[in-house]
């Protein structure tokens, strides 16, 4: 470099500084303004900017030369170009500066510079943006974008939700258009509020306080939520200490106790051994809480209660809905609502086919060991439970490991560890004889479930069989000769499918105690529950209409058989209860042909018989050692009894002292009682509320079946007079739980959309 250059140089920057300024002062004249935060930050980072340049110019001239005119010249231009960008320069001004700056300036510093400037002005408009998407509730993230976008208005491109507006439409519904929402009907909670979870898989609605049903806790008297079950911050220490939690066995144990107690056929109505006509009681109270308002009941909701304490004594229970479980989830103990929710059942025993349970005021009396099958299970109205949500009862284990399988015709038996057979696949069972029984015999097996598909029992198929209970599916539609003749069977229900129970079918099956025939099983064959010693009570449906010779013969502890009276023609077998020695009460189909030979031979105990008109036949001797048998009420005229009657039963019955009483009255025991208050108590104090107007008439609810609702929560209203006001008492109270939302209109870029979710018990909108 000459030394003309050298002393021209400064000179040549001063003017080209001096031309730089002059045209970004004309290019701010035309830009809008700028915020006075994003002049100051920009105008900080160009000083920074420039005099790093300018640095970085001064030491390349220091090191070349030393001379004093020269760093003088360089400091004054510096200094004007700090001044000019300081008190001019908005985020585009102070871009191109440095970009001019960078034209004689090392690369790499003018890259660190540009980056700086860049970060510094974009804070103030992050700023910005997040307060404006705050308020209005788009929760929008804020984009950093080129010089040449920054200042495009974007605004109609944007969809907004309005805060007024709940139906509108936000981004982040948008976002999560394809999610589908999967609300359990399971409540979760913590201390003050409740909710239902999303069970679906990434679904963005993380706030409790957006979730389905979500709402604060309403604690009833005794310190649980009357909506999720949830117990108070001041009762939850007492009542969780007031017991462990039991595992299976001991929960069966403890119920199972009570047997003796409250035996299979003692009476237990909705007035009695609980009710205005109960010696135990106006109600029972259970210590479980309050269910839906109500923690008292009588009739099947007592015998309910009664025994989920006796397992949990204090353990706080909670609901679970319909379509909130499986029938892997039901646990010993639990009390299942059944029938429209008009029955309590709770449960002794599970296994894969279903559940046993006990239940009071089945046909007015107590009856133990009656099996719901998986899908009664699952149609249940809800389960109300005792143990903690997540909890796995200690002994539960290995018991379901398959040991043993094998197939038998078109059905395939598997045998687990626990001694449970498992018989699938589909068609009739193939039948068998006592010298060729099938395959699984001779195993120890406990439980037997058949699964849908099959279609019958086979003859001999469990003969002698150790298995103390069976499953059997809608489906099975006969049930084979001797099928379990002499098995250890303890209980069974037979469905409403089988047509036909065939001759032996459950012959000297002495351990079994309790037997449910559904509604259309219409054949008994002859000696089908001959010589079952255990069995002290038993009831038919009206749909029989043959009952095989003997077919209760030699039922020892027999002391009750009801048929229901029903249409169609009863032909009644000889023998029918012949050495019954405990029979004190017989309910004859009110359709029966005929009273056969020997029918109640040796029924010692027998008081009282009622004797349908439909009868028009009479055996020679029904009556042999009846010797307790007082009264004959016969539903027909003197004439026709006289007609059927032979002189010998005449005379036999005179010898007795047996008196026979003409054109009697049927006293149907299955009959409904116009009176009966229903097995829930709702209100405060237990008691039925009373008309305002008449002291001395007990109100009767008359629930709407239609809902009544609020913002809150649903229910059924009484009829007039009723004194319940607080609606969370009122019948079928909840809160609402709602489904999945449902677009009615999409957003635009110029209008709000709009979209609804329904209740859906209510269909509250």
């Amino acid at each position: 470099m000459n030394w003309n250059w050298k002393q021209k140089w400064p000179i040549s920057l001063v003017v080209i500084f001096t031309m730089l300024f002059s045209a970004v002062l004309t290019a701010a004249a035309t830009e809008p303004d700028v915020p006075s935060a994003v002049m100051a930050d920009a105008g900080s980072t160009a000083e920074q900017a420039a005099g790093s340049a300018a640095e970085r110019e001064t030491e390349s001239a220091a090191e070349k030369d030393t001379d004093s005119e020269t760093e003088q010249a360089v400091e004054k231009a510096t200094e004007q170009a700090t001044e000019s960008v300081t008190e001019q320069a908005t985020e585009s001004e102070t871009e191109t500066a440095t970009e001019s700056a960078t034209e004689q300036t090392d690369e790499s510093e003018t890259e660190q510079a540009t980056e700086s400037e860049t970060e510094t002005a974009a804070e103030p408009a992050d700023e910005k943006d997040t307060d404006s998407a705050a308020e209005d509730g788009a929760g929008d993230e804020t984009e950093i974008e080129s010089e040449s976008d920054s200042l495009t208005d974007n605004s109609d491109d944007e969809v907004t939700a309005d805060p007024e507006f709940p139906g509108s439409i936000s981004p982040e519904d948008l976002t999560a258009a394809a999610h589908e929402h999967s609300w359990s009907a399971e409540w979760s909670c913590d201390e003050n509020f409740h909710w239902h979870e999303c069970g679906a898989e990434d679904c963005p609605v993380t706030v409790c306080g957006e979730k389905d049903g979500y709402g604060e806790h309403i604690y009833g008297d005794d310190g649980v939520c009357t909506v999720c079950g949830c117990l108070g911050p001041d009762s939850r220490p007492a009542r969780t200490a007031a017991g462990a939690v039991p595992t299976y066995q001991e929960a069966y144990e403890a119920m199972i106790a009570l047997k003796d107690k409250y035996p299979e056929g003692m009476a237990w109505t909705n007035f009695t051994p609980y009710g205005s006509q109960g010696e135990l009681g106006d109600s029972y109270v259970w210590k479980g809480g309050r269910i839906y308002g109500s923690n008292r009941g009588v009739g099947c909701a007592a015998f309910s209660f009664l025994l989920s304490d006796a397992a949990f004594d204090s353990l706080p229970a909670r609901v679970i809905e319909r379509g909130g479980f499986t029938l892997e989830d039901v646990k010993v103990g639990d009390i299942l609502r059944v029938n429209g929710n008009s029955h309590s059942v709770i449960v002794l025993q599970k296994s894969e086919g279903g559940v046993v349970v006990a239940e009071g005021n089945y046909n007015k009396s107590v009856h133990w060991g009656r099996v719901l099958t998986r899908a009664e299970v699952l149609n249940a109205d809800y389960v109300i439970t005792r143990y903690p949500k997540g909890y796995v009862p200690s002994d539960e284990s290995d018991a379901d490991t398959v040991v043993e399988e094998g197939t038998e015709g078109n059905l395939h038996w598997s045998l687990t560890k626990g001694g449970k057979l498992t018989i699938s696949g589909s068609g009739m069972m193939p039948n068998y004889s006592a010298a060729q029984l099938p395959s699984w015999n001779g195993y120890g097996v406990s439980a037997v479930v058949i699964e849908n598909g099959v279609t019958s029992i086979g003859d001999y198929a469990f003969y002698q069989s150790t298995a103390l209970s069976i499953y059997l599916p809608e489906g099975i539609t006969r049930i084979g000769q001797n099928a379990f003749d002499g098995s250890a069977l303890i209980s069974v229900t037979i469905p409403g499918t089988v047509g036909v129970i065939g001759d032996n079918a459950f012959h000297g099956c002495g351990n079994l105690a309790s037997v449910t025939v559904s509604e259309g099983v219409k054949t008994i064959g002859n000696n089908a529950f001959r010589g079952c010693t255990s069995l002290t009570h038993i009831d038919f449906p009206a749909s029989i209409t043959s009952v095989g010779s003997g077919a209760f013969m030699d039922c020892v502890n027999m002391t009750r058989v009801r048929f229901m009276p029903g249409s169609g023609k009863a032909i009644l077998g000889g023998g029918l209860f012949a050495r019954c020695q405990r029979l004190i009460s017989v309910t004859l189909p009110q359709t029966a042909d005929c009273i056969s030979d020997n029918m109640f031979e040796s029924c010692t105990a027998l008081p009282t018989l009622y004797i349908p008109a439909s009868v028009t036949s009479i055996g020679e001797n029904p009556f042999v050692s009846c010797v307790f048998l007082k009264y004959i009420y016969f539903g027909g005229t003197e004439d026709e009894w006289n007609s059927m009657a032979s002189v010998p039963l005449k005379l036999a019955l005179q010898s007795k002292g047996t008196t026979v009483i003409f054109n009697a009255a049927f006293d149907d025991p299955f009959a409904p009682d116009p009176d009966d208050p229903g097995d829930f108590w709702p209100d405060e104090d237990g008691k039925d509320p009373v008309e305002p107007d008449d002291g001395d008439s007990a109100h009767k609810h008359n629930w709407s079946a239609a809902w009544s609702s609020d913002e809150t929560g649903h229910w059924h209203e009484c009829g007039t007079g009723c004194s319940i006001t607080d609606n969370r008492n009122k019948d079928g109270y909840g809160v609402h739980s709602y489904g999945s939302w449902v677009v009615d209109v999409k957003a635009t870029a110029s209008q709000d959309g709009s979209r609804h979710r329904d209740c859906t018990v209510c269909s509250y909108r």
